[in-house]
């Protein structure tokens, strides 16, 4: 039997079905995720981006310009930082405590951040409606100094904490100490302890007197502006104001700390022998102070067990 021919079938085929087209909303709703997702990126970027690792805080290292300040010519106007990098045994006790009460006094106790500073200094810069008081501890400080910008975002102070809580676990707190006092500044060019020994008192930061060591700890939030070469009242206000933090604090007795104060001071080239200033109230925060510094953190009847390394308390009174 023959084979019927197959006959093609003239049904044309059904169309496709048109795209389902999104709503404006859907499309905004993906607009806006796509927005929110370049912003945290680019924000997750500029925090994290560029910060230190934790073998690089490890392996950090200050290197001294100086070799020695024997016959140093402090008038040479020079553009490099002017630093020698001493161990911290060389640095004496009293300058170490005066800073310690001044900048950071619970520096031995916390893990890099005092948030409870930093709660009461946006209190106080809120309510005066600008800068007024700062909260950077010392190991905020010395990231800042040795990994960050100096400018003032709120992003870097983002990296600035975090970058602390890094130093904090991989250095011990004396190497975080000896770091900062080398590396912070004490004047034009002048950077860290020996060197701001050498430049106002014509001596090594390990033989600093109790009245030069408060001297320098008081001019530390604002070297630059409060130098005793250039304002020796407000330089002398503020190494009053250290003096009695260590004594509120229990560091120094009443006495001592007159008698510190009413020292003369031998700065280079000239003798300081102002008449005594006293504050009203160690709570009111000086004027001018940069962001660094806590200042005044102690008030009368704190316990000195906040401001001294808790295995030497009482080798450091």
């Amino acid at each position: 039997m023959a084979e019927e021919p197959v006959v093609p079938s003239t049904d044309s085929p059904s169309p496709a079905k048109p795209a389902r087209r999104l709503s404006p909303v859907a499309r905004l709703i993906i607009l806006f995720s796509s927005l929110f997702i370049l912003i945290v990126a680019f924000g997750a970027f500029a925090i994290f981006g560029g910060l230190p690792s934790v073998q690089e805080i490890k392996n950090f290292q200050l290197s001294s310009t100086v070799k020695s300040f024997d016959n140093f010519d402090w008038e040479k106007k020079r553009d490099e930082p002017i630093r020698k990098v001493v161990p911290l045994s060389a640095i004496a006790d009293h300058l170490q405590k005066a800073v310690i009460i001044s900048e950071d006094d619970t520096f031995w106790y916390h893990d890099g951040v005092n948030f409870q500073m930093m709660k009461e200094a946006w209190k106080v810069n809120w309510e005066r409606g600008g800068y007024a008081r700062g909260a950077s501890t010392i190991t905020m400080q010395l990231a800042r100094n040795a990994f960050l910008s100096k400018e003032k975002t709120l992003v870097r102070k983002i990296r600035e904490i975090i970058v602390a809580r890094r130093i904090e676990k991989v250095l011990t707190k004396k190497q975080i100490l000896e770091l900062y006092m080398n590396i912070i500044e004490w004047g034009q060019n002048v950077y860290g302890a020996e060197a701001a020994a050498q430049y106002h008192f014509n001596k090594s930061a390990r033989n600093l007197s109790l009245s030069e060591a408060s001297m320098l700890a008081g001019i530390l939030p604002n070297p630059k502006r409060f130098s005793p070469f250039r304002r020796v009242e407000t330089a002398r206000r503020f190494q009053k104001r250290v003096l009695e933090l260590m004594m509120f604090s229990k560091l120094i007795d009443p006495q001592t700390s007159d008698a510190a104060f009413a020292a003369p001071l031998h700065l280079r080239g000239q003798v300081i022998t102002t008449p005594p200033v006293v504050f009203d109230s160690l709570t009111t925060q000086p004027a001018e102070v940069e962001e660094d510094s806590l200042f005044a953190t102690s008030v009368p009847g704190s316990s000195s067990s906040d401001s001294v390394e808790p295995a030497q308390s009482d080798s450091l009174k």
